[in-house]
């Protein structure tokens, strides 16, 4: 069994591996720099959502990503393109959104971290 499973794994790595050596399609963001842009797209929705609920008004999101994608030098358009493209590659699509989680969830322990050590210095 412990033999079955190393070569699931193993064939699982190397499916991946090779798949990165495939040229993406014309109009494709990079998977590092889709996750990048989906990173800074949850923030800033959730900076949006925030924002709004304290001012007691209803979040402006297409705006918000337009500034986004123009960070990022890219339109609408082509942000649908890249992420249709990583939607019809379920495996693709997880490693994106897993690592979107991982950064996501770093960013935030950093601004844990500097709220405390900036609650500890007053």
């Amino acid at each position: 069994m412990k033999k079955s499973t190393f070569i699931i794994i193993f064939s699982i790595l190397l499916l991946t591996s090779c798949q990165s050596d495939i040229e993406l399609p014309q109009g494709v963001l990079t998977e590092d720099k889709m996750i990048d842009l989906m990173v800074d797209m949850e923030i800033a929705q959730a900076t949006l959502k925030f924002d709004a609920a304290s001012e007691g008004l209803k979040p402006n999101y297409t705006k918000a990503f337009t500034e986004v994608f123009e960070s990022y030098s890219i339109n609408k358009k082509e942000f649908n393109v890249s992420l249709n493209y990583y939607c019809s590659e379920p495996i693709k699509i997880r490693i994106i959104y897993d690592q979107v989680i991982v950064k996501l969830s770093e960013k935030q322990g950093e601004l844990v971290e500097e709220f405390l050590n900036k609650g500890s210095k007053d």
